[in-house]
């Protein structure tokens, strides 16, 4: 069958190629190398005129850039991409296929390279320790979880529990990495004009283009303050409107090297407020004001 089966692929694939490079993929994700591939490519070279040859994906994409000239450029999601009569479709029903697994991917992949590459990036620029292992061991899991069953949802539950696992590695560590990294960049804050103790609150912008945004965040104030309510004041001493969601007692564990963690008692503010400008992969710091009086902006 192999004269007949060639000639069927080339006039397939020559009807709609560019150049004289072709390629003819040999197997699939459920079969193993046959073992008379190399005499097959020698028979195909003596049955027809063309010259064919076992390759690299690498070596193809150079022949074929060295014939293709100004290739034309597409854009957009490509949801069709075979030649009419082929069955080269995508699969749209598996974009519905356990939803919770493609979020949770969604998650790990902000959390890893839209938020802790950056901050960890900025921190080692500032002389903080690039944490690489840690970032291939959470990139290999993310990689892991992107084989076109698993992403895809249509494995048995055993392999999309694994994908679970695999994405929870993720974001702990990226959260991990991303928290310690802040503690780094935090230290080069200058906050020189305020006083020895008061309370800071930071921002950060890990992404590369300015923006403003109404963000969430906790405050603890320390217990012994006896605290009613907070003010907040932007870096120009310009006071900023702050949403008071809800107020808790709360006990911080302060982790100190050569010392056992100690409790420590504060009143933790959840609030809202307006960021304003925040410059690309930069930050933005606020003056956190305590006030024993009259609670304010309640909500």
């Amino acid at each position: 069958n192999l004269e007949k089966g060639l000639a069927t692929l080339r006039e397939q694939s020559m009807a709609h190629a560019t150049t004289s490079q072709l390629v003819c993929l040999d197997g699939h994700d459920q079969s193993e190398p046959h073992p008379r591939v190399m005499q097959i490519v020698a028979d195909a070279n003596r049955l027809t005129g063309d010259r064919y040859l076992q390759s690299t994906f690498t070596d193809y994409v150079k022949a074929l850039k060295a014939e293709s000239g100004d290739l034309q450029v597409k854009h957009g999601e490509f949801r069709y991409p075979n030649i009419d009569g082929m069955w080269l479709n995508l699969y749209y029903g598996v974009l519905g296929a356990r939803m919770y697994l493609k979020l949770n991917n969604r998650e790990a992949e902000n959390a890893l390279h839209g938020q802790c590459e950056p901050l960890c990036t900025l921190a080692w620029l500032l002389g903080a320790e690039y944490p690489a292992g840690l970032l291939n061991i959470a990139w290999r899991h993310l990689l892991m979880n992107q084989g076109h069953d698993s992403i895809a949802g249509c494995s048995i539950d055993k392999v999309h529990e694994d994908c679970e696992y695999r994405t929870r590695q993720v974001t702990e560590i990226a959260g991990t990495l991303g928290m310690m990294s802040l503690g780094g960049l935090i230290q080069h804050v200058n906050a020189s004009h305020l006083p020895e103790d008061a309370i800071l609150l930071t921002i950060f912008n890990p992404l590369m283009h300015e923006r403003q945004e109404v963000c969430q965040a906790a405050v603890d104030i320390p217990a012994d303050m006896r605290s009613n309510s907070i003010r907040l004041f932007d870096d120009g001493g310009v006071e900023v409107p702050v949403h008071v969601i809800r107020e808790e007692p709360f006990n911080v564990t302060v982790k100190i090297p050569r010392e056992f963690p100690l409790p420590y008692a504060v009143k933790r503010y959840h609030i809202r407020f307006a960021t304003g400008s925040v410059p690309a992969l930069g930050y933005k710091t606020f003056h956190v004001r305590p006030e024993a009086g009259k609670r304010r902006n309640r909500g």
